[in-house]
């Protein structure tokens, strides 16, 4: 199938991150821009930003799977640059409880 560069870029994305979480020696690790999980959204449908929980939403993560795979790094008010580390629902165990 043919591809143009978007979805080229997309496919090659979500792949790095697959590669990230089966690396063999347990070590992959993936930086993302916010806008390569926008392409990711748009071409794949998958949205990578809601499905994965930050570092301060996880109080407890499954035995053997602690280390974050992938990082993004976006804008957070202007021009200050920030970070999310991603743990996906497979590596969470419990969740923090939410204040209201």
């Amino acid at each position: 199938m043919k591809l143009n560069k978007q979805e080229q870029k997309a496919i090659d994305d979500m792949r790095s991150i697959l590669d990230a979480i089966t690396h063999s020696e347990g070590r992959g690790y993936v930086c993302m821009s916010s806008g390569d999980l926008t392409n990711i959204e748009r071409v794949l449908g998958i949205n990578l930003w809601n499905s994965t929980f930050s570092k301060k939403q996880v109080k407890k993560t499954i035995r053997g799977k602690e280390r974050s795979v992938m990082k993004v790094c976006f804008q957070a008010g202007g021009q200050h640059s920030a970070e999310k580390h991603c743990f996906f629902p497979f590596q969470v165990k419990e969740k923090m409880s939410v204040k209201v």
